[in-house]
Parts: structure tokens; C-alpha cells; sequence
């Protein structure tokens, strides 16, 4: 696809699952989890540094559709990072700059009104929107951002929308109609001024 190639690995060490032209891996973000890794990356022309999420190969795009418009839902409603760009297996978004909710938690020894305010503005949020969440664990599915004294939701493979992934896997897209859909995505947020 457009932007995203499977990268060589040299066997020393981790390398990210592609490569990205418009990008520079900085490091990696956590840990590996289910469906792919995380990288902290810096966008070669403006120098902003962004999170991007790289799928396993084996991952059908339709979870992968599907996880970018929920995070595009969720940015939206301020109470996840914003959705920047999405490609074969890719997926860039705003960068959080903080703890996870349980170290945030350890560090301050306490619950405060900001976080419980939080909390429960990214429920409503998922309520709004018609995501179901299978997992609310504050270990590792969000993050304090220390720059915007904010709580985000940042792990979205769990989100679930039965609508279009029932939609998707119906249409039994292949993936000239998902590039489509990618890049109809992309135009979207340029519209909207977010890239």
C-alpha cells in the first residue's frame, strides 16, 4: 500500500513491523500487544512526533477499519488521541504524553475529581458513539497526559462496533475497496483540518 512497506529485520534487536516514507521511528512505545506494537514516530517534514500503531500482517483490514473509526470517534469527542492518518496495517495518531492511569494513580496515591470526571466523560463518550469496550483496565488501556491534564482512552483493540464489523465482513471488501476507504478516511481528516 501507499506509505506503509513491511520493513527487513537486520536480527539485532526489535524492528517495527514496516516502514513508513513520511516518518522516522523514534522508539517503541509499551509493550507488544495482541494485534500488533506502538512507535513513537516523528513526521520527516514538520517535525511532530506522533504514536503509530502497526498491525501484525495477519490482521484482516476490516478490525483495522474498524479501530480507526473508533479512534477517529473517540479523538473526536475529545477523550482519545486524534486519528491522523490510517494505511495498510498503520494507523498515526496523536501522541500522549504521560502515565498510564495506574501509575498516575501510584505516583498521587489517589482518585482525584479531575480523573473520576474523566472516566466518566470517555464512558459517555463510548455510550454516545455505540462502542463497547471489552476491558476498562486502568492498568493499561489509558493514559494521564501531563500536557493537557487529561485522561485518554489509548488501547483501542478491544473496541467493538457489531455494526461495521458485521458491515465490513458482509461486503467481503478486498483491498483495493479498503485502500478506498483508507484514503476516503485520510481525506476526511484533511477536510477537518486535523492533518
Amino acid at each position: 500500500g501507499r506509505g506503509a512497506t513491511k520493513a527487513k529485520s537486520s536480527g539485532s534487536g526489535r524492528q517495527p513491523l514496516c516502514v513508513l516514507r513520511d516518518y522516522e521511528y523514534i522508539g517503541r512505545l509499551g509493550e507488544t500487544g495482541l494485534e500488533g506494537e506502538v512507535w513513537k514516530v516523528r513526521h520527516k517534514e514538520t517535525d511532530k512526533i506522533y504514536a503509530c500503531k502497526i498491525f501484525e500482517l495477519n490482521i484482516p483490514k476490516y478490525k483495522i477499519l474498524i479501530e480507526a473509526e473508533c479512534i477517529r470517534k473517540m479523538g473526536e469527542l475529545n477523550v482519545s488521541p486524534k486519528l491522523i492518518k490510517v494505511m495498510d496495517h498503520c494507523i498515526i495518531m496523536e501522541m500522549v504524553n504521560g502515565v498510564v492511569l495506574a501509575e498516575y494513580i501510584k505516583q498521587n496515591n489517589t482518585y482525584d475529581e479531575a480523573i473520576i470526571h474523566n472516566l466518566l466523560e470517555i464512558a459517555n463518550a463510548l455510550i454516545e458513539s455505540n462502542i463497547k469496550y471489552n476491558d476498562l483496565n486502568v492498568r493499561y488501556n489509558m493514559m494521564f497526559d501531563k500536557d493537557k491534564n487529561k485522561l485518554f482512552l489509548i488501547n483501542f483493540g478491544l473496541l467493538l462496533t457489531d455494526e461495521k464489523q458485521n458491515e465490513y465482513k458482509q461486503k467481503g471488501l478486498n483491498d483495493k475497496e479498503i485502500t478506498y476507504i483508507f484514503n476516503s478516511i485520510n481525506s476526511f481528516l484533511k477536510k477537518s483540518k486535523i492533518i
